[in-house]
C-alpha cells in the first residue's frame, strides 16, 4: 500500500482502491465506494458479512475487529476487509505496515487521525473450494502478527 500511494499521489491522482486479486470482492461495487469518496468519506471501507466469511477465518476477525472498536473506536465491522478506496492525502506517510497487517492499519490510521469513515457491506465469494482461485495465502502467525500491529499503532504516534 505505501508504494501504492507514493505512486498515485505521484501520477496526480486523490484516491486509491485496494482489492484483493483473487475475485472475493465484486469489482461492480467500485463505483459505490467512489460515490461516497465523492461525499467527502477518506476511507471507505467494503465490509463483509459475517456469514459469507469462511468459519475457520471469522472468529479471528471478529477479535480483531473487537479490538479495534474497543482501542479506536469506530463501528467498523470488519477490519480485514480486502478492499477499499482512500484518499491519498489522508493516507500518505500515515501507513508503514508491508504484510497482512496493513489492511488493519489502513482502519486504525484512519481512526486515529479522525478520518471520516464509511463501510459499505458488499458479497464476498469465499474463494475457499475453488481451485481456479488458488488457495488462500492466510496463515495462523498472520492472524498474530494483526494483533500485534492493532495493539503497538494503539500506543504509537
Amino acid at each position: 500500500i505505501i508504494e501504492s500511494l507514493a505512486n498515485a499521489k505521484k501520477l496526480g491522482h486523490t484516491h486509491l482502491i485496494v482489492i484483493d486479486c483473487d475475485r472475493t470482492y465484486p469489482i461492480s461495487h467500485i463505483k459505490t465506494l467512489a460515490g461516497f469518496a465523492k461525499q467527502g468519506y477518506e476511507l471507505v471501507n467494503a465490509g463483509r458479512k459475517m456469514k459469507d466469511i469462511r468459519r475457520l477465518n471469522r472468529l479471528p476477525n471478529m477479535f480483531h475487529t473487537f479490538l479495534v472498536r474497543l482501542l479506536y473506536g469506530g463501528n467498523i465491522t470488519d477490519v480485514n476487509s480486502g478492499m477499499k478506496l482512500m484518499n491519498i492525502d489522508s493516507f500518505a506517510g500515515k501507513i508503514t505496515a508491508t504484510g497482512c497487517d496493513s489492511t488493519v492499519q489502513t482502519i486504525i490510521a484512519a481512526l486515529k487521525n479522525k478520518c471520516r469513515v464509511k463501510e459499505v457491506i458488499i458479497p464476498y465469494k469465499d474463494r475457499h473450494g475453488d481451485k481456479s482461485r488458488g488457495k488462500s495465502k492466510i496463515r495462523y502467525r498472520d492472524g498474530f502478527i494483526i494483533t500485534l500491529r492493532i495493539i503497538r499503532d494503539r500506543f504509537t504516534k
